[in-house]
């Protein structure tokens, strides 16, 4: 799924190709290139209500930014499906965002002497935001690397909504953790995006073993578990909060993340992806077999 975040950064491309600032006198006037977007929409096969729509984009910032973002929330697409729900409208602006964005890096592809150095940057950004949301770019197709495995801003606003019903400590710091290694993956910095991910994994493993030590067991969690991951997980499987292969295999994962370094039969972007992912994934299984814990219990 295309997330909000990429999708702001495609109407960057597009704002910034398909629109000119001039500045005649004291303010800035923009003008939106319309029949390049229109013959852009229609070379790409877009259907003539897309196309259409595009010529009536008003001249002016962020004209056609905001045409582009609403297609994510399903606002450009209303006129079009007047006996749509909004979730089937948004399904249809990813189907379109999706095609958008390899289109426009074909484009730029193909134009790259002829465009400025903003754009070929926003080029390497988009990808980027790609790549974080399951999408490889790879010989002019947009590819989905792990559509059905983990969409990553549904699974962040899992991952809040399952802290806060738990009622879990440093909140703050854990997503704080999260929000960083979000940043250094788009900032090409593959091994702090792992070591944020793996603190998060860490900061989640802490606070589920000192609720459950609280709210099951009725006592403070003792400084000595707490401070240290290995005993944070033993503590977790001799309370039966995780099973022996389960604790195990988070170990190993947690071994993982501490020790990645370049591999040679692996790109450096991919191992960062697919090790962020995976310190989500376990991170909402631990949760979830807690929240289940706190049902029997009560």
């Amino acid at each position: 799924m295309i997330s909000r975040r990429t999708a702001y950064i495609i109407s960057d491309v597009f704002e910034e190709i398909f629109t000119h600032q001039t500045r005649p006198y004291q303010t800035w006037i923009t003008k939106v290139y319309k029949d390049p977007l229109y013959d852009f929409l229609y070379q790409n096969n877009y259907p003539a209500w897309l196309c259409n729509a595009s010529r009536q984009i008003y001249d002016g910032y962020r004209g056609v930014k905001i045409f582009i973002m609403k297609l994510h929330t399903g606002e450009t697409q209303f006129n079009a499906t007047p006996n749509w729900n909004w979730t089937e409208r948004e399904k249809l602006g990813q189907q379109y965002l999706i095609s958008l964005s390899k289109d426009i890096l074909n484009y730029i592809s193909k134009e790259n002497k002829n465009l400025s150095k903003e754009i070929i940057e926003l080029k390497d950004t988009l990808i980027s935001n790609l790549e974080l949301d399951g999408f490889i770019y790879k010989d002019n197709n947009l590819l989905s690397s792990e559509d059905n495995i983990l969409n990553t801003e549904e699974e962040t606003n899992i991952l809040k909504e399952l802290y806060k019903r738990l009622n879990l400590d440093n909140q703050q710091t854990a997503f704080h953790h999260l929000e960083l290694s979000e940043k250094h993956y788009l900032g090409k910095k593959w091994d702090d995006s792992i070591s944020n991910a793996r603190k998060f994994l860490e900061c989640t493993l802490q606070e589920v073993a000192n609720a459950y030590s609280q709210s099951v067991k009725k006592i403070q969690l003792p400084p000595d578990i707490y401070s240290k991951p290995v005993n944070v997980r033993e503590y977790l499987e001799k309370e039966k909060v995780l099973e022996t292969k389960e604790k195990k295999a988070i170990s190993e994962i947690y071994s993982l993340l501490s020790k990645t370094g370049g591999h040679p039969y692996i790109a450096k972007n991919d191992q960062a992806r697919l090790l962020r992912n995976l310190a989500l994934t376990i991170s909402q299984f631990v949760m979830l077999r807690y929240e289940g814990i706190l049902k029997v219990s009560r």
